[in-house]
């Protein structure tokens, strides 16, 4: 593994690469075991313009990056970056790498922005309600603070495990809601 590393990176440092190249890495890299070796690739696929006949293997090596927690904070910020640079049209591996920016976003300016780029990509939106239900309870606190144009409920019980009772009534009353305390 640490040969095929090293070749990985005098690839990475060799300035522009031929297609069938940097289509032979994306695809190794996709198949890659080794963390080390796949990092390395992920930074030279980084450099690597997108094309037509490299884009789905580039996308499985970004989305993988993206899961991985243990990829170096460097390696995954370039990752996103070229994520958030492609042209946007449907294709699985784009919406997953989308999903996977969604899930593990801390600023909701960049979740509202991913959110609308696969609004826009992904026909399917309620496979997305239990990412969507995780990051209402995330950013819970980040609701708006006028009333709300149309009646509404909001229902708290005082053992919610993702908001206090104190918020849910504060967010009510921010709506002009009927609150109902639900034990």
């Amino acid at each position: 593994s640490s040969l095929r590393e090293a070749m990985v990176r005098a690839f990475a440092g060799a300035g522009r690469l031929p297609v069938d190249v940097q289509i032979f890495l994306a695809e190794c890299a996709s198949k890659e075991t080794d963390p080390r070796v796949e990092e390395a690739l992920a930074v030279a696929l980084t450099n690597v313009p997108m094309s037509d006949a490299n884009r789905a293997p580039l996308l499985r090596v970004y989305r993988r990056v993206l899961i991985d927690p243990m990829v170096d904070e460097d390696v995954r910020a370039a990752v996103i970056l070229r994520v958030r640079s492609f042209a946007f049209r449907h294709e699985p591996e784009l919406v997953e790498c989308l999903k996977a920016l969604l899930e593990r976003e801390t600023s909701i300016e960049r979740v509202e922005e991913y959110h609308d780029q696969l609004r826009n990509l992904e026909p399917d939106l309620p496979g997305l309600v239990p990412t969507l239900l995780k990051l209402f309870y995330r950013f819970l606190h980040h609701y708006p603070r006028d009333p709300l144009p149309f009646p509404s409920i909001v229902v708290a019980s005082r053992n919610d495990p993702y908001s206090t009772f104190e918020v849910a009534e504060d967010i009510a009353a921010a709506w002009g809601s009927l609150f109902i305390d639900a034990g």
